[in-house]
């Protein structure tokens, strides 16, 4: 999922015996930046999460508030309701924002090494990959572009794509019925 694409898809490359299927959600399978747009509140966001008082808002926000805190992964309001009133996503992505939430200073490492590897891209090893795939991706995703999810087409034309049509880059979650159903037909294949 979405970082960690670049890692799946040098597994499924290297290690085809150990690799039965491949599923890549909201991926990045090249290079990636940060758009300009988001570059100044992405700096905003690395520096506020390293002073407490910060961190300690934005946890209680993602357990009190969760439709405020994932504001700005689901932008539209009836998509957010719904998937948060839903009996599995919802659970699913309240944990995931209280997770974010409430480890912003453990993880934010992380997502600065990720940011930096996938900005340095050159290319990745696509077409060595064996595996069937499923390319799960939302659209309308600011954060890794649907691009992402054509270039694993182009490559590979064997490889399925879920092409979610107003799926932000949390398609995951707002839209898990019809992930878990292609998720459950390529490993019924298999």
């Amino acid at each position: 999922m979405s970082g960690g694409g670049p890692s799946a898809i040098h597994f499924a490359a290297r290690h085809p015996q150990k690799c039965r299927s491949l599923i890549l959600v909201s991926a990045c399978s090249g290079t990636l930046t940060i758009p300009p747009e988001y570059q100044d509140r992405f700096e905003a966001m690395v520096k506020m999460t390293r002073l407490a008082p910060v961190r300690w808002i934005m946890a209680a926000m993602g357990r009190f508030a969760p439709e405020r805190a994932i504001r700005q992964s689901i932008l539209d309001a009836d998509l957010r309701r719904r998937t948060l009133a839903d009996p599995e996503a919802g659970p699913l992505v309240r944990a995931l924002q209280r997770s974010t939430m409430t480890r912003l200073n453990h993880r934010m490492p992380g997502l600065l090494n990720d940011t930096a590897s996938c900005a340095a891209i050159d290319a990745l090893p696509i077409g060595a990959v064996r595996a069937p795939v499923l390319v799960i991706h939302g659209k309308a995703d600011r954060v890794v572009p649907f691009a992402h999810a054509e270039r694993i087409g182009q490559v590979l034309a064997e490889a399925h794509l879920l092409a979610i049509p107003e799926g932000e880059h949390v398609a995951l979650f707002t839209h898990l019925g019809d992930v878990r159903a292609a998720t459950a037909k390529l490993l019924a294949s298999r």
